[in-house]
């Protein structure tokens, strides 16, 4: 995310920094998982770390965390603002994860969701259809 405008753009101005520490926590807490010297992880934060700045930064921190319950707001082209709570299920050695979303209660989130299932990947025209 740190690096990549595409996936930067789904989040609020106001949300980037601290997702962005929260993913790098998070990888320095699975990179601590791998087997000292494993030179995937190596090769992993070397190439993120010449390709960002902020990623650099926010390595040298040391911040360890693993990310399991957090507040995601997610913008959506279509619906607008998606208010979730995202947990993270891991796998027994954990390898693997499981992000379940949930809308958070109180807002307009699962109503949102509900009207992407009729929406769907389809284009909104305003123009009439002829």
């Amino acid at each position: 995310m740190v690096h990549d405008p595409a996936a930067r753009q789904i989040y609020p101005q106001e949300d980037l920094a601290p997702q962005s520490r929260s993913f790098v926590a998070d990888l320095r807490a699975a990179v601590g998982r791998r087997s000292p010297g494993d030179s995937e992880a190596s090769e992993l934060v070397d190439e993120l770390s010449q390709q960002s700045p902020e990623f650099r930064a926010l390595w040298a921190d040391q911040d360890v965390g693993v990310r399991r319950d957090e507040r995601k707001r997610i913008l959506h082209p279509t619906v607008g603002m998606l208010d979730l709570t995202c947990l993270s299920l891991f796998s027994e050695d954990s390898r693997q994860r499981l992000l379940w979303f949930t809308p958070r209660a109180g807002t307009d989130t699962a109503e949102k969701l509900a009207l992407l299932t009729v929406v769907g990947t389809q284009a909104m025209h305003t123009e009439p259809v002829r």
